[in-house]
């Protein structure tokens, strides 16, 4: 018996010293030499939340100025029928961007960023591949040439089991890269996973660009709420060993607003603040800095539009002062 606590005493005290060692290091780890900041915009939930969509898209880019910018081409906006493609949404987008000198991610495909994530129209039936090459081919065919656009998203992480998907996107994410890549050879392609579940594997032979997520903090049907004890090279030391170059590695769902379980229209301003504030901000800007990637995308911008409206900028404000730090 003495023995073999003598043993678990052992065995404990062997993890106490790796886990240290482990955020030593992690603390210890140099900062990039140059960190690019932008963020992902979704006129869907900025309508969700209340907000003129038009002039808060606006604002981000004159007054927080991002370098680049992730839109969503939503398949039920871009096709709302078979026939009937609207494009007016996304050409405003795509414009106005352009004439602030700023660069964009278009993501397309069934699965894109915020719930339910899957945008399969109510028309499409059994046609579902037919229907979604084609209206694949129909959003690269109209930007492919605009100056704006820095790269393509393909999905948004087809291997993470997360939304309401009538079909698995990882059943169609060979044939719908290969697709893209086939009607445009010079923009490059990212394909995204979650940082903190996600293989990264599946993405080796797939992409230019592996993109991935960076939680800290969200809610558990059977947990609750949960901060994940993760040290910020964890994510780096996960693409290393995948052969992932940093800089073919994207941070591009860097959480900047709460996780809801209940959703924020059924959450008081005073309880968001005390899931997520100012001061979070700059934390989890500092973790993500010490990740060792070179680019950022900042995810919430919307929510940062929707508190300064309710009497609580200091969260757009944080934000300026992270996206003021480019250099």
């Amino acid at each position: 018996m003495r023995l073999l606590l003598k043993g678990l005493f052992a065995t404990i005290l062997l993890l106490v010293l790796v886990v240290g060692l482990y955020f030593y290091i992690d603390a210890k780890a140099p900062l990039p030499s140059h960190i690019t900041y932008g963020l992902t915009y979704s006129p869907r939930y900025a309508t969700f939340l209340g907000l003129d969509w038009r002039q808060g898209y606006l604002e981000v880019l004159r007054d927080l100025r991002p370098t680049e910018i992730r839109l969503m081409a939503y398949w039920d906006e871009v096709a709302p029928t078979p026939t009937n493609y609207h494009f007016d949404d996304l050409d405003f987008m795509l414009n106005e961007a352009g004439k602030n000198n700023i660069k964009v991610i278009l993501a397309v495909g069934q699965k894109l960023p915020r719930w339910p994530e899957c945008y399969q129209p109510a028309w499409v039936k059994d046609d579902f591949k037919i229907s979604l090459f084609s209206y694949l081919a129909t959003v690269v065919g109209r930007y492919k040439a605009n100056p704006t656009l820095k790269y393509w998203q393909v999905e948004n992480e087809p291997y993470f089991g997360f939304g309401k998907c009538p079909i698995d996107p990882q059943k169609t994410i060979d044939e719908e890269v290969a697709l893209v890549k086939k009607l445009d050879s010079l923009h490059p392609i990212i394909v995204t996973d979650s940082g903190e579940w996600g293989a990264f594997n599946h993405v080796n032979d797939l992409a230019d660009f592996l993109g991935i997520s960076l939680y800290r903090r969200a809610q558990n049907d059977i947990l609750g709420d949960v901060t994940f004890p993760l040290p910020a090279n964890y994510y780096k030391i996960k693409t290393d060993l995948l052969g992932w170059n940093k800089n073919r590695v994207i941070l591009t769902e860097l959480q900047m607003e709460p996780w809801f379980k209940d959703g924020v229209d059924k959450t008081s301003i005073s309880d968001q603040l005390k899931l997520f504030n100012a001061q979070t901000f700059r934390d989890n800007l500092a973790f993500a800095n010490r990740s060792g990637f070179n680019n950022i995308l900042l995810w919430g911008t919307e929510w940062w539009l929707y508190l300064k409206e309710q009497g609580h900028p200091e969260v757009w404000e944080a934000a300026r002062g992270a996206f003021n730090l480019e250099s």
